[in-house]
């Protein structure tokens, strides 16, 4: 008997059915799983963190030109009775630090114009910086700032020609450098010829550039590297044999890491090469691993909680631990923030999704 296999009347209800099911999915989840959603410390949902921007702020937003990509008219927000804007951060690229108005400022730069716009609460805009192809928030009285720019082969683009404004617009420090970063008690570190450095408010190099890259001080201490740096072509950084360093530049603690991120909350993560792969763990001051390496990827404390993962690359999964190194929000997203005024924004990987698309791609 000749088998003829699934009948086009099956495969029509089966395409429906799918079609159905998709449907309710999507609609009961709001376009899940490309929406994030936002937990508190115990894991639970809640509703997604809103910032207060005055309407003059935004209104001065929406006249400069590329203004309404930051605002659209249509975008999601409610008015409170002084006529301020409560604005939900919908998008995942969404980072409520933004709007601080760090030292009274904001900066707006858009990717394709070569204008940055520093406005403050009340909508003024106080100064605008051209050329100007990235603009960041002041710290310490200062704001880097990248005056060129070309495109990487990755399809992205690379900054360079960083120097550093004041709060008038005024350049204080010159644009000479291929890489700049905030200042953090009173030094930034500044990436010239290959090399990573400290400088002062005045733009001279108190420790010499001699580091394959090395991260801002935090709690008195700098993550530096002595191999590695940015690739050139895509523009990504990496490190090997990673220590921290101190004011001096001398090395506090040395040199035997694989990566290693900035200080927090007393605590910093690192890397190290074991026989299970690269694993991240945490260390104190002194140097001492106080949680052990037994993550794929960690990052920075925040309010008592860090964000950590399990598996490599797509069975990579996040979660938050605490300073005892115990997942206390299990590593079930795909996706993770750290948590600021008490809540995290997060992505969950839908297997439901993987099914639809397994299922839809047999037909």
């Amino acid at each position: 008997m000749k088998f003829s296999g699934i009948s086009k009347k099956h495969k029509k209800v089966r395409f429906i059915i799918g079609v159905v099911l998709l449907l309710v999915i999507l609609a009961g989840l709001d376009l899940y799983p490309m929406n994030p959603i936002a937990i508190d410390r115990t894991g639970k949902i809640v509703p997604m963190p809103t910032v207060t921007l005055s309407k003059a702020y935004i209104e001065a937003i929406r006249r400069i030109p590329h203004g309404k990509q930051l605002f659209p008219d249509y975008m999601h927000y409610s008015m409170d009775r002084n006529g301020n804007y409560k604005v939900a951060m919908l998008m995942w690229m969404d980072d409520r630090s933004n709007y601080e108005f760090k030292e009274g400022l904001n900066p707006i730069c858009f990717l394709h114009s070569d204008v940055a716009y520093y406005i403050d609460k009340d909508g003024q805009i106080k100064f605008e910086i051209c050329p100007a192809y990235s603009a960041g928030t002041f710290s310490e009285g200062l704001a880097a700032i990248a005056t060129e720019t070309r495109q990487v082969s990755s399809g992205g683009f690379s900054f360079k020609r960083w120097g550093y404004i004041d709060k008038t617009g005024a350049w204080v420090i010159p644009p000479q450098f291929d890489y700049a970063r905030s200042f953090s008690e009173g030094l930034a570190a500044v990436e010239k010829d290959g090399k990573t450095g400290f400088i002062d408010k005045q733009g001279k190099f108190v420790l010499p550039a001699q580091y394959a890259c090395a991260s801002s001080f935090s709690e008195g201490l700098a993550a530096a590297s002595l191999e590695g740096g940015k690739n050139k072509e895509d523009g990504k950084y990496r490190r090997e044999k990673s220590g921290y360093i101190d004011h001096a530049g001398q090395w506090a603690i040395q040199p035997k890491f694989h990566m290693a991120r900035e200080f927090s909350e007393g605590l910093a993560s690192v890397r190290v090469n074991t026989d299970e792969g690269s694993k991240s763990g945490y260390i104190d001051k002194t140097g001492n691993m106080v949680i052990q390496h037994q993550c794929s990827s960690a990052d920075e404390f925040s309010e008592g909680l860090a964000a950590a993962s399990i598996g490599y690359r797509k069975s990579t999964r996040w979660g938050y631990i605490d300073k005892t190194g115990t997942f206390v929000i299990p590593p079930k997203y795909s996706a993770v923030t750290p948590f600021y005024g008490g809540t995290a924004i997060v992505s969950c990987h839908s297997y439901i999704f993987d099914f639809l698309s397994w299922y839809f791609f047999r037909l």
